[in-house]
């Protein structure tokens, strides 16, 4: 009997096996000196997470990026080797989240594609990537199911319990990261399209650098015009380190939609999130800014007081409708 397009001997290859292949390696099995095959010495994890790295650097090939001479942009790390990039992964531990789960299908697509679907499939694919470069990544979910059974009892509604219990995992685990991954809707068929990350500024500072460099990646391997943004959602702003939500797409737009449920298309979200981390962990945090010299008063610098008024003058007003610390409004998709 023939098999069916579902069969799983007709599932293409993973990442790990398709760069195996180009650095000689076969799974399970070496010929030695007297043509007996014995356990295969798998590659320098270095070496192998290198070209995965190298190959995402080379973004204009994927994205049709292109200089005006018709050559690839130069990558960001043009100074630094992949193996280095790659190698700032090893033993991070990094929780992945994928939105939803279980009863909670999140929003649905124009053609009645589920939320969840979406982002349990990137996240699978980036763990298998992290895997590889020696991460250590834990998935708050990776079947369709949501995490009512460790739902934090001292929040005030079960949706907020379900959310804090994924924050709860981060502190576990001791994580380094917390990436939720979600995919976006506005409307019906909309226009809108691009993957897009968002941070907490309530949260960890190092949260706004962690979106940057997710976007960037991002941007040079889907091509997405859109840039990072703040926004204020639980999880980010109560993590106890840096968190980004990367949402992948719009699921309204039915061109988009289509993408998102195509594996290929699912493996290039996974790379670029994947090429974003290394990124993030590859370079230097910000330094810390100076204390206070001692004795000076804490808060924060006084407000400027207009040029030409007489001493004593109070400051300039704030904006109508401003209140201290507040933040502007994420601007609707597209701007």
């Amino acid at each position: 009997m023939g098999r069916g397009p579902g069969h799983r001997g007709d599932r293409r290859p993973g990442w790990a096996a398709l760069l195996g292949a180009r650095l000689g390696w076969r799974p399970g099995t070496r010929r030695s000196g007297q043509g007996r095959r014995g356990p295969a010495p798998r590659p320098g994890r270095a070496a192998l997470v290198g070209l995965l790295v190298a190959a995402a650097l080379a973004g204009g090939l994927w994205t049709g990026t292109r200089s005006r001479a018709g050559r690839p942009e130069p990558p960001p790390e043009a100074g630094a080797s992949p193996e280095s990039v790659a190698r700032a992964l090893e033993g991070r531990v990094i929780v992945l989240d994928p939105g939803h789960g279980g009863p909670d299908g999140g929003v649905v697509g124009v053609a009645g594609t589920p939320e969840k679907e979406i982002t349990l499939a990137v996240a699978l694919r980036l763990r298998d990537l992290l895997v590889l470069a020696g991460a250590r990544p834990v998935l708050t979910r990776e079947t369709d199911t949501d995490l009512r059974a460790q739902a934090v009892p001292t929040e005030t509604t079960r949706r907020r319990q379900e959310l804090m219990a994924r924050v709860r995992l981060a502190e576990i685990h001791q994580a380094e990261v917390l990436l939720s991954i979600h995919a976006n809707a506005l409307g019906r068929n909309s226009r809108w399209q691009g993957a897009q990350v968002f941070y907490d500024p309530r949260g960890r500072p190092e949260g706004e650098r962690l979106a940057r460099v997710l976007q960037e990646a991002l941007r040079e391997l889907t091509g997405t015009t859109r840039t990072h943004r703040p926004i204020k959602q639980l999880v980010l702003e109560r993590s106890p380190v840096p968190a980004a939500n990367v949402e992948v797409g719009f699921l309204s737009n039915a061109e988009e939609e289509q993408r998102l449920r195509d594996p290929a298309y699912q493996d290039r979200l996974a790379h670029a999130i994947f090429l974003g981390l290394a990124r993030y962990f590859a370079a230097p945090p910000a330094p810390a800014r100076p204390s206070p010299p001692s004795g000076s008063p804490p808060g924060p610098s006084p407000a400027p007081v207009p040029p030409g008024s007489p001493p004593g003058s109070a400051p300039a007003p704030a904006p109508p409708g401003s209140s201290p610390g507040s933040l502007p409004a994420p601007a609707p998709p597209g701007d």
